[in-house]
C-alpha cells in the first residue's frame, strides 16, 4: 500500500508494496509518487479526488481492510483525504 499527499509526494509505503517496486521505504518516502511507481495515476487522483477504481479494487471487503489499516495509522484521523487505493 502507498499514501501520496495532494502533491503527489509519497507519505508512507508498506515494506511489501517497496520491494515489489524495486524500492525501499526510506528512499520512497518524500519523492513524488511518479518517481517510485511507474505509470502511476496516484498524483492526479490525489489533487482531482476523483476515483479511478479497476477491477480489483472495486473488491469491498478489499477496501474495508484498507481504510481500517488507513485509520489504525492515524491518516484518516489527521486530515488526510482518502480518494482511492
Amino acid at each position: 500500500m502507498v499514501v501520496v499527499d495532494t502533491s503527489g509526494i509519497v507519505t508512507m509505503m508498506s515494506e511489501e508494496y517497496a520491494k515489489f517496486n524495486g524500492t525501499t521505504v526510506s528512499d520512497a518516502i518524500g519523492r513524488h509518487v511518479t518517481e517510485v511507481i511507474e505509470n502511476t495515476r496516484m498524483h492526479i487522483v490525489a489533487q482531482t479526488g476523483v476515483l479511478e477504481m479497476g477491477e480489483a479494487q472495486t473488491d469491498l471487503p478489499l477496501l474495508k481492510k484498507q481504510l481500517r489499516y488507513l485509520k489504525s495509522k492515524g491518516y484518516l484521523e489527521f486530515g488526510f483525504k482518502y480518494v482511492g487505493m
